[in-house]
């Protein structure tokens, strides 16, 4: 499936959604926003529904999520988190940090604040928010990032953390419900995989210019995706920016399959798919397929005919994935492993000669194909029921749903929200934004990273100064060289490339952000060489550096003549660059490189004078 794609003939159309958390506290109430791996001393259980929303309607996406009957558990912790986050007490005013940082955010962006703010409530009925919506506010318009428009920029607060799933529940933790974070939303004007790529670089760093978390799960990537004669698609949690282009390409990949299928079940004459299922497992109680006759032990094995459908369900839409994946991801939703189709066989310990008999049981014709599954009779029928619904989206061409990553592939996640999730919050009163609060933002806007790598480019070489600004250890940086007087340059190249070859080492690392300022204190008052910095962060351990740093204190000069002296008599044959090699192996970084070289000078000064 290797082949060139031109995006501009397919109409690609890309718009990508980045959600960062701020590094405050909660949005709603007062708890610190610190996710905890220790065992929480609070456990509650519940089931949520889909209720109409502003339009008088069900959300489609929640009605979905509801048909699932999960009951959800929520772990907490009565030290740091609230009855807020339990949805048991009204939300507290919204956290004026969190508003300032992500007014912020919009105006480095261009976007127009507006004049009042309005908390809404979106409806998300997967668990992940206790109260079964999230509360999200616009709080800007009209931004943009080079050419690619911001139609808008939302302060809204974080869901609950996944920890666990089986098929009657899922587990979250509420230590992540409730921290802010900014959506920053482009328009769909981004035309390749590259340029969203590029574009989403670009908003990552305008958002680590402010007081934003840093690391892992701390900011998240959706990209939307459609082709001429598709539909909207919303890939969710694009995490890593260097397979985003691999992503987009092969979604791309899958649209144009998804619509070469439709055009060929059109061709066939194929408009529907009758709900015909038919009881199998007497056509297969001699089976020798293992796969089967397990399964059969707790269930029927149920199958249906697909009209139409023959040698499209086993057609590659994205490398190593089928029509047949797609229709497996709908029929796990109802709680089976997967399904066996009529394009993969024989496989599966199944013969040809019972594929034909089912083939036969089912009245398939040469040009059509089946579905079959193995389960208890009433989730085997939900099954092939969801699984004729995507059977049916695929004669239309390329169902708008969202769906999740999966390696640089996609799979279904849930259908596409709409309108009718939002309304408005009736606990929080509308927020009036006034001048004097937004000059109060403008005064305290930082400068831009982009910006702030031009800056030490001029006392660094400029690829350490990418490398630093790009860091995570980059507001460490900062700190450091704020409160200390100290070479940048020697800073930056310890929290890059020093870590990064002890790293490689196998060393691990245990310093805190104060353990790493105490030892540049001692560094910029001459009580430790620059030469001793790997040394201590190897065999320093979490706030006992200063135990570590008298080790590596530097040598009185007397000392480090006595030392010079006796190696230089002990191997008088040496170079003196084998020599400077001996010397600094015994000091063991106890001395600046350059003061060492320079009393080995005058001793091997000395000891030609006494010859």
């Amino acid at each position: 499936m290797d082949y060139k794609i031109d995006y501009k003939k397919i109409g690609l159309k890309v718009g990508i959604e980045i959600h960062q958390q701020l590094d405050t506290r909660k949005l709603f109430c007062e708890c610190p926003s610190l996710l905890r791996n220790d065992k929480p001393d609070i456990v509650i259980k519940r089931k949520l529904h889909a209720v109409v929303g502003e339009t008088g309607e069900k959300d489609t996406a929640a009605q979905y999520e509801e048909s699932r009957q999960k009951i959800f558990v929520y772990e907490a912790y009565s030290d740091s988190t609230c009855l807020v986050e339990l949805d048991e007490e009204p939300p507290h005013t919204m956290n004026k940090e969190a508003l300032k940082i992500a007014m912020q955010i919009a105006m480095l962006f261009g976007a127009k604040p507006v004049d009042e703010i309005q908390v809404m409530r979106k409806t998300v009925i997967d668990g992940s928010n206790t109260s079964g919506f999230q509360r999200t506010a616009l709080i800007a318009k009209g931004g943009a990032i080079d050419s690619v428009r911001i139609p808008f920029i939302n302060l809204e607060e974080d869901a609950g953390r996944r920890i666990s799933e089986d098929k009657s529940s899922v587990t979250f933790r509420l230590d992540r419900l409730g921290i802010p974070e900014v959506e920053i939303a482009t328009d769909a004007s981004i035309t390749s995989p590259e340029q969203a790529t590029d574009v989403a670089k670009k908003i990552g760093m305008i958002l680590r210019s402010c007081h934003v978390k840093r690391g892992i799960g701390t900011i998240r990537q959706d990209v939307n995706i459609s082709i001429k004669h598709g539909a909207r698609v919303e890939l969710k949690h694009v995490q890593d920016l260097r397979a985003m282009s691999k992503i987009i390409e092969n979604e791309v990949l899958r649209q144009l399959n998804l619509l070469e299928i439709s055009d060929e079940l059109k061709r066939r004459g194929v408009k529907k798919i009758p709900r015909d299922f038919v009881v199998l497992s007497s056509k297969l109680e001699h089976t020798r397929s293992n796969l089967l006759k397990k399964a059969m032990n707790n269930g029927i094995v149920l199958g249906v005919r697909l009209p139409g459908f023959g040698g499209l369900v086993g057609k590659e839409i994205q490398p190593n994935r089928r029509l047949g994946s797609e229709f497996a991801d709908h029929a796990k939703t109802a709680g089976v492993s997967g399904i066996i189709h009529s394009d993969e066989l024989p496989a599966y310990g199944i013969t040809e000669e019972e594929k034909q008999r089912i083939a036969r049981a089912l009245n398939c014709d040469e040009k059509d194909a089946f579905v079959m599954v193995v389960a208890q009779p009433e989730i085997a029928k939900k099954a092939l029921e969801r699984v004729i619904l995507r059977a049916e989206q695929a004669i239309k061409g390329v169902p708008r749903e969202v769906r999740a990553t999966d390696g640089m592939n996609t799979r279904f996640l849930r259908p596409m929200p709409g309108a009718a999730r939002l309304y408005p919050e009736t606990d929080i009163p509308p927020i009036k934004i006034t001048k004097e609060f937004l000059d109060g933002v403008k005064q305290s806007l930082p400068k831009t990273l982009l910006e702030r790598e031009k800056e030490l480019s001029e006392v660094m070489p400029a690829e350490l100064a990418r490398q630093i600004v790009h860091s995570r250890n980059y507001d460490l940086f900062e700190e450091i060289i704020n409160e200390i007087k100290i070479d940048p340059k020697l800073v930056a190249t310890t929290l890059t490339s020093i870590l990064k070859d002890l790293k490689r080492k196998g060393v691990k690392i245990k310093m805190t952000n104060n353990d790493y300022k105490q030892l540049f204190r001692f560094v910029a008052k001459g009580k430790v060489s620059k030469e001793a910095i790997p040394k201590i962060i190897e065999k320093a351990k979490p706030d006992e550096i200063q135990d570590v740093i008298k080790e590596f204190e530097i040598l009185p000069d007397g000392e480090i003549r006595k030392i010079i002296s006796n190696i230089v008599k002990m191997s008088p044959e040496k170079s003196k660059k084998e020599l400077m090699g001996i010397i600094m192996s015994r000091i063991n970084g106890r001395a600046d490189g350059k003061k060492v070289m320079k009393l080995l000078d005058t001793e091997l000064k000395r000891m030609k004078r006494q010859r």
